[in-house]
């Protein structure tokens, strides 16, 4: 067990004089300093000398980081054997270079510093502030940050576009105006920050009235919170020392130092041990397991933004295979010169499974002679049952959709006059099958004529208005086990990323899932919830 310390020191002054911060009114003294030096030796000696393991984040009034009493103590503290990590809070306006000068010198850690950077558009540059934040990110970990307020959405934008797709931009909502962002607001910032919405989520939690959700338990009595102007206790919000009970007098956690108390929720999850720092947890994964559809195209059925630069940079950390319900030469025909970044894959829905470097595949098919006369007989059958002509133009439209790219609009008046009169429309209905090579691999009807048909031994895959049967021990599941097998891969090194509310086996079989934001229905089944783009935050 880590105990987390945030300590906050003399220090209120600082370099930056933004409209909001009161803190450029403050002046800084000799006295001060002399103090605060006084303050971090005692910090020093008192973690020196506990029996467990620590992580310190520093959360200085000022600027903090400029001091050259800081620098040396985040190094000297890295040192100790039983501190895990130590950060701080910052402005980035320090010399970056006189920064890992100082930390060298001082023989730090690099692994264990931690650094949560702000940026303040009233003083910094957006070049500069990313270009440091891109060099210090190859020595240390670091996160980024900026405060929304409905009018730099474009200084946002351009504060992600210039940062290594490596780091995390976290957003805050400006509180003065938490309470009128719109929903596509807040989705369309969540694209840059996937834990923005829990601005506002957490915004409304009452300790006496805590609802049955993701943030119920506050852990805060688990933490030690030194302010050397004010009081220690166990949370920054109470006035005094008192472990036993929730904070009774600050009756909402609005900031993220507040609701990140909350554990077991999505925030726990993908901040991980580095929560304190609000820097995402990096995990080792060999293997990445991508769905199509939701995943990489959007809700056009187009490919999203910039797939093609998300891919090269997932790729340079993990091998990348596909897990689809498409087939692979409709999963080659939409991914285009994409498919390339990919080792392989799992095709229609477990079906079919590829390693191409083991130049190895597997195929699970259905057996073509009795299956195919089934299904021609049960069609026929259902047609010739089906007198109402509506229903049978719908049943026909959604069977076009499967067959072909021909202009239904056209095709629906054709066999409407067919119907009036009286021919025999259950010539135009085929079987859409999906066939590997000779091997039969799933038959798909319109889902209005598929709900009336069961077998034993076969399961089907429901996907709106197309239906597929397929051989009952095909799944995902085992097709990634197949390919984890064959690589000597652990079950703990593989990540899966899916939209596909079918693919529930995989969310209670793989500890580390991804579901989309906009996925609602998987968000408590997976342990993520992402988008493609955030993946590059927790993996290394």
């Amino acid at each position: 067990m880590t105990k987390n310390i945030f300590f906050r020191g003399e220090i209120d002054f600082c370099n930056y004089s933004c409209s909001y911060c009161p803190f450029a009114k403050k002046t800084l003294s000799k006295e001060k300093i002399q103090k605060e030096s006084e303050n971090l030796e005692k910090l020093f000696v008192y973690v020196k000398n506990l029996d467990e393991n620590v992580n310190i984040m520093i959360t200085p009034y000022g600027e903090a980081l400029i001091h050259p009493l800081y620098q040396e103590f985040m190094a000297r503290i890295s040192t100790l054997e039983n501190v895990r990590k130590i950060g701080i809070q910052s402005n980035l306006s320090v010399d970056t270079n006189e920064l890992i000068n100082t930390l060298s010198k001082n023989h730090a850690d690099f692994s264990k510093i931690m650094l949560w950077a702000t940026f303040h558009s009233e003083y910094a540059d957006i070049e500069n502030f990313c270009n440091k934040a891109n060099s210090l990110s190859e020595l240390i970990s670091i996160s980024c940050g900026i405060v929304a307020n409905k009018k730099n959405y474009e200084e946002i934008r351009k504060l992600r576009e210039n940062l290594n797709a490596n780091i995390y931009l976290w957003i805050n909502a400006m509180d003065k105006i938490k309470n009128r962002f719109s929903e596509d607001e807040i989705s369309s910032l969540s694209k840059i920050d996937p834990m923005f919405a829990y601005e506002f989520y957490s915004k409304r939690i009452d300790f006496m009235n805590l609802r049955d959700d993701y943030f119920s338990n506050c852990q805060s009595y688990d933490k030690i919170y030194v302010d050397i102007q004010k009081y220690s206790s166990s949370c920054f919000f109470k006035k005094k020392r008192a472990i036993d009970s929730l904070c009774n007098n600050h009756k909402i956690c609005d900031c993220f130092l507040g609701y990140s108390n909350f554990g077991n929720n999505v925030l726990d999850r993908f901040f991980g041990e580095n929560i304190i720092f609000r820097i995402a947890q990096k995990r080792k994964f060999d293997a990445l397991f991508v769905d199509i559809d939701g995943v990489m195209t959007g809700k056009d059925g187009k490919l999203i933004n910039n797939l093609t630069k998300i891919l090269e940079n997932l790729s340079k950390k993990s091998r990348l295979y596909i897990a689809s319900s498409r087939n692979i030469d409709s999963a080659k025909k939409l991914l285009g010169k994409n498919f390339h970044f990919f080792k392989g894959g799992v095709f229609s829905d477990g079906c079919y499974t590829v390693d191409f470097e083991k130049n190895t595949d597997k195929i699970i098919a259905l057996d073509d002679s009795t299956n195919i006369k089934y299904f021609e007989e049960k069609l026929s059958e259902i047609i010739n049952n089906t007198n109402k002509k509506d229903d049978i133009l719908n049943i026909y439209q959604d069977n076009l959709k499967l067959n072909s790219n021909a202009e239904i609009n056209e095709n629906i008046k054709y066999i409407s006059n067919d119907i009036d009169k009286g021919k025999n429309i259950n010539l135009l209905y085929k079987l859409r099958k999906d066939i590997l090579g000779e091997k039969l691999l799933r038959i798909a009807l319109p889902s209005k004529i598929a709900k009336n048909i069961d077998l034993p031994n076969i399961k089907k895959r429901v996907y709106n208005n197309s239906t597929f049967f397929q051989n009952r021990d095909s799944s995902k599941l085992s097709a990634i086990k197949y390919i984890c097998e064959i690589n000597n891969i652990d079950n703990d090194k593989i990540l899966i990323i899916s939209d596909n509310i079918q693919d529930e086996e995989l969310f209670e079989n793989i500890k580390h899932s991804v579901s989309p934001i906009y996925q609602e229905e998987l968000h408590k089944k997976s342990r993520y919830v992402l988008d493609l783009c955030h993946l590059t935050f927790i993996i290394k």
